[in-house]
């Protein structure tokens, strides 16, 4: 249960060890929030964010963390190994920048636990994927509200191991990835490897060489409503090859003039 609320004291070189040590200070205590005030705060590590406690700014645009330095996540949920999966985390009211870093993506999650919570968060500039899920069994995820805007693969790459129930998509705009150099599955807006229920997605623009929304193993059966994909030279809109059973209410597509 998130209980107290943790306000580390921010404003220096690299903030990241003060909000780290509130974040594992409200863990101690039970369960807490840790708050992000107002400002640009510098961050030249990834953070991570134990189990029942929330990462939270004031709003998405008025709390900022800019990553500095160093590779890795900005942010990283992962439960600790053991048998039972952990309670849940929550990140929420926040701009992740990436600042051009060697931040490989703006929230990680990995490990077995009950919920994930992502409300009101803008990731932006990271090198590799927005928001990512590598593994572990996660019974419910719930993004919203959620912006991803100059990744270099992918904006959301969401695979989980056998067991999730799965995802929940809600107000989600993906722009401007693919930055870099690759090809293959890992260069797409949003990635599925979960079940999903999705609704109101945004893909613009999806360059050549690059696949708008693609369905992968594990996410049959997943349901899109209010889907809208801009496209550009050609590229595909929605890939699901050898997925069974998608719902998709009246995707719009608009073809964009080549850049």
């Amino acid at each position: 249960m998130i209980r107290d609320e943790h306000h580390p004291p921010c404003g220096s070189d690299d903030d990241a060890p003060a909000i780290q040590a509130a974040l594992d200070a409200a863990h101690g205590n039970g369960g807490g929030t840790v708050v992000i005030p107002p400002g640009r705060w510098l961050v030249g590590g990834p953070l991570r964010v134990p189990d029942n406690v929330t990462l939270r700014g004031v709003t998405i645009t008025a709390s900022i963390l800019r990553r500095t330095g160093g590779d890795g996540p900005m942010v990283e949920v992962s439960a600790p190994a053991g048998d039972a999966p952990a309670e849940g985390w929550a990140v929420e009211c926040l701009t992740l920048d990436g600042a051009g870093s060697g931040a490989t993506c703006g929230i990680e999650v990995c490990g077995a636990a009950r919920y994930g919570i992502i409300r009101r968060v803008w990731i932006r500039n990271v090198a590799h994927d927005g928001l990512r899920c590598s593994g572990g069994t996660l019974e419910h995820l719930c993004v919203e509200g959620l912006t991803l805007e100059r990744c270099g693969r992918t904006g959301a790459s969401l695979l989980s191991d056998d067991g999730s129930a799965g995802v929940f998509l809600s107000e989600v705009s993906v722009r401007d990835f693919g930055l870099r150099r690759g090809t293959g599955p890992a260069y797409a807006g949003v990635r599925l490897g979960m079940r999903c229920i999705i609704s109101q997605l945004h893909i613009e623009p999806v360059p050549p060489g690059r696949v708008g929304l693609l369905f992968g193993a594990g996410s049959d059966h997943a349901s899109v409503s209010g889907l809208y994909v801009g496209t550009r030279g050609g590229a595909p809109c929605i890939v699901a090859d050898g997925v069974a059973g998608v719902s998709m209410s009246t995707p719009a597509v608009r073809y964009l003039e080549p850049a």
